[in-house]
């Protein structure tokens, strides 16, 4: 008689089982019970299904996974991860690993590809960009120093120069406590007072571009500076000593709106003459 209603199975995964009821009814009963919509009208609306979705989310991390591959088994808990390494031949899950992981592929920079003579290197996994409006173009450069790698940026010239390294991230950040942005940087010389007159060219930046919990598409900036001779206004940006390595760090979930996921990040330099350099960039996501 039931058969018309529901159905019933065996399982040896009780707690797959359990944890996965709990998740459904966490993220469904709730969001139904204060709006009114009931189960098919949460289901039809965007907003809600978001909402249900980032709560089975925090569900399904506070539970606890089981990793299975090659025949082996690894359980992980809350604040744990495990790893399924991609090869040929089947391997056993690798952990429990720790959550915080740095996500950039190459941040530091010890990886890179030498130019041809008297041509400058260029770093693994990040994208070489100039968008100077008139000659000559920014140079970034890649080379291993005192041990450790390092991509310097230098343009000697007039009118708006930018000098960029890119890598794309994709990241979803819907569930997770921190994301630390750090890096090391360098200001040797810049010609441009400040940021310039509209604080936007500064001789070293990090640049995120990310899309918020509006899930509007948004750009952040912190800039580094030796001199502003001029006194002109300074934004999202800190004053450095020349010619010395200084570390910069910053939480991203801080951000007002919130980033709900990070598209890419950049590191660059813009004005019209400057010489800087950074290494050591991280981006580790807890």
């Amino acid at each position: 008689m039931l058969g018309a209603i529901d159905g019933a199975r065996v399982t040896d995964n009780i707690w797959g089982e359990r944890w996965s009821k709990l998740a459904s009814n966490a993220s469904s009963n709730p969001v139904t019970a204060m709006t009114g919509l009931g189960s098919s009208g949460a289901a039809t609306h965007s907003s809600a299904r978001w909402i249900q979705v980032h709560i089975a989310k925090e569900a399904v991390r506070v539970g606890q996974a089981l990793a299975h591959a090659a025949g082996t088994s690894l359980t992980v808990v809350t604040g744990q991860r495990a790893q399924i390494p991609n090869r040929a031949t089947p391997a056993a899950p690798v952990g429990p690993l720790p959550i915080p992981r740095d996500v950039l592929r190459n941040g530091s920079l010890q990886d890179g590809v030498p130019g041809p003579a008297g041509q400058p290197g260029r770093p693994s996994h990040w994208t070489v960009l100039d968008l100077s409006e008139r000659e000559p173009p920014g140079r970034v450069s890649w080379e291993i120093e005192a041990g450790q790698g390092k991509v310097a940026f230098e343009r000697v010239g007039e009118g708006h120069g930018e000098t960029i390294i890119r890598q794309a991230v994709g990241r979803d950040l819907s569930d997770t406590a921190s994301v630390l942005l750090a890096a090391e940087v360098r200001v040797d010389s810049h010609s441009l007072s400040g940021g310039g007159f509209a604080g936007t060219e500064y001789p070293l930046m990090l640049r995120v571009v990310y899309e918020d919990i509006n899930r509007t598409k948004t750009v952040w900036v912190h800039g580094f500076f030796v001199h502003n001779r001029d006194e002109l206004p300074v934004r999202e940006a800190t004053a450095v000593r020349a010619g010395e390595w200084s570390s910069y760090e910053v939480n991203l979930l801080q951000l007002v709106p919130r980033p709900a996921q990070i598209e890419r990040l950049e590191v660059l330099a813009a004005g019209w003459s400057y010489r800087s350099a950074v290494r050591n960039v991280r981006l580790v996501i807890d």
